[in-house]
């Protein structure tokens, strides 16, 4: 039995579309495995740059802190002297 073309055709479009599935099944899952991975990066990158940014905040917070004692004691000097003259 001779095979025409309108047949032919039907067979490429079957054994086309069996195997077409598959192949697209396959890369829709590397897709997500792929844009998983690069949110997982990024996320590890802006967590990095966090943890830093709050290192930073923490530095600055000890520099203002030592300014302020500074400044108490400073202060507390000058009010010695008026506590001690006003005793008087």
């Amino acid at each position: 039995m001779p095979v025409g073309m309108g047949e032919l055709g039907v067979i490429a479009i079957v054994f086309g579309s069996v195997f077409a599935i598959p192949v697209a099944i396959v890369a829709i899952i590397c897709g997500t495995i792929l844009i998983l991975s690069r949110r997982s990066r990024h996320s590890q990158r802006s967590d990095a740059a966090e943890s830093r940014m709050i290192q930073e905040i923490y530095q600055g917070l000890l520099g203002f802190e030592k300014r302020v004692e500074s400044l108490e004691a400073l202060l507390l000097e000058r009010e010695r002297p008026r506590k001690e003259r006003s005793k008087l």
